[in-house]
């Protein structure tokens, strides 16, 4: 849905390269309002344990890592969530 979003919400894998992973995670946990940022980005610190955001960080990480192009804006990504 984020390309029906105005302003356009930023590409997290992008937030990976300039953040320090301890507000990555804070994002993640909180949601971006979390970080005085919008409250669109819901959090998912009730919903995920911190294992299984320590491993969704480090699967955005390998996708940094592997040079991955985000997928087209509109279409859902390979785990069925539009970016």
């Amino acid at each position: 849905n984020a390309y029906n979003l105005d302003p356009k919400p930023p590409d997290f894998l992008q937030s990976l390269r300039y953040h320090a992973p301890s507000y990555c995670r804070q994002i993640i946990g909180g949601g971006s309002a979390a970080v005085g940022r919008s409250p669109l980005c819901p959090p998912w610190g009730r919903a995920l344990s911190t294992r299984e955001i320590d491993t969704l960080m480090a699967y955005l990480e390998a996708l940094d890592r592997a040079g991955a192009p985000p997928p087209p804006v509109g279409q859902a990504s390979a785990g069925g969530v539009s970016p």
